[in-house]
Parts: C-alpha cells; structure tokens; sequence
C-alpha cells in the first residue's frame, strides 16, 4: 500500500495547511507506522527486562523517546550475545535514525505547498510539495536572501514515502526477530492483540498456514 498513491482524497473544506494531499497522506503514514514502532520497543523492552522490578521502575522514568530507546540500547548491550545481539543492535541504530527523522517530520512547521482547487489556490495551479521550516532560534547557513533562507527540509512526496516504507520495514524487521529460533525461512504473517491484563500477545503463523487458497 505505501507503494502505490491513493487515487483519490476526501474534501477537505477549509483546511489548507499549505501541504498538498499526497504529502499529507504520507505524513500520515509515518505517524500510523511510528505508534506501531513506539509500541514494539516497549514490548522489546518488556521481554529484556522480564520480571525485573528494578528495571521496570527504572524504565518508567523513561519520559522522553530517546531516554527510552538509550534505555534499549543499554538492555540489548547487557542482557544479549553472538548474533542476537549484533541483530538487535542494527535494529536500535535504524530506530534510532529514523525517530531522528521523524522529530522533523512531526514537530517542525510546514508550508509552502500548493493544491489545486483548495481555499487560496487556483484550480489550475500545479501540485507542489510543502517543505519544513527552520526554528526561529535555528541558525543555518545559506546563501538565499528571500523566503527560502527559511527552510530547513525541503522533502518531497517520494522521500516521506520512503521514510515511511522504512519505518514499516523496521517494524517487521523486529517482529521477525520474535520468531523462535529454528523458525524456517520464508513468509510469515504475525499477529498481535492485548490481553485482557494490558499484556501483548503475538502469534505466528507461515504464509501457506494463513493463505485462504491454499486448498483451492
């Protein structure tokens, strides 16, 4: 799905933040992607910690995201060996750089961009990507006299859909390391639900197991 742009988008009225639809509809697939992320680090987090009650007093001081994502760094360094904890390392620093990018994404102001046919826009104008802003404290070199010295990011529709592709990449990339070991290679689809205590249960499945054409 984050392949391919949607062929159409709902009225949106009055609301023109100066960002054409295809950008808001990937902003909005890395927030959707980004819970799903936030939410497996903790579960990572549980796993490593256990029955530890230190730990898991320490871990609820954990305000920020990346006191909790140096809180699993600290875990995979402590608790992990030989190729598991190589594997998990990779995928901290990937979370690591991709939260980074999605601070931007998220926080920062956006404009500048143009839709056709919404509040101030022409119906023939053309299509134009918003960028992000700079801080007002934010100091940046560059060489630009008029509005453009004010951009701090100037990403494209095909670089937020790729952010977003990672993230999703990422986020199955952690759930298949969940797998037992010994679990054959190929296609698997992984489910998970809360219980009825707040506790994550996750169930796998391979792909020929879950495919409803299999007998046909």
């Amino acid at each position: 799905m984050l392949d391919q742009e949607p062929l159409w988008y709902p009225e949106r009225g009055p609301f023109n933040p100066g960002v054409p639809n295809r950008q808001l509809w990937a902003i909005g697939m890395i927030v959707v992607q980004w819970g799903m992320a936030e939410f497996i680090r903790n579960q990572n987090v549980s796993n490593l910690i256990g029955d530890d009650q230190k730990l898991i007093a320490e871990y609820k001081k954990a305000l920020s995201s990346e006191q909790k994502t140096a809180f699993w760094k600290r875990l995979v360094e402590t608790k992990l060996q030989g190729p598991e904890l190589a594997q998990n390392m990779e995928l901290v620093v990937r979370f690591q750089r991709l939260n980074d990018r999605r601070d931007h994404i998220v926080h920062r102001l956006w404009g500048g961009g143009m839709e056709p046919g919404t509040l101030g826009a022409p119906a023939d104008a053309s299509t134009t990507d918003a960028v992000l802003h700079r801080m007002r404290d934010e100091k940046k070199k560059t060489k630009s006299k008029d509005a453009r010295a004010n951009i701090s990011w100037n990403i494209t529709f095909t670089e937020l859909r790729k952010i977003a592709n990672e993230i999703a990449q990422l986020n199955q990339d952690i759930l298949v390391s969940w797998l037992p070991v010994g679990t054959p290679p190929g296609t698997h689809h992984i489910w998970a639900f809360l219980d009825s205590e707040g506790r994550l249960q996750v169930g796998i499945a391979s792909g020929a197991e879950s495919d409803p054409d299999r007998d046909a």
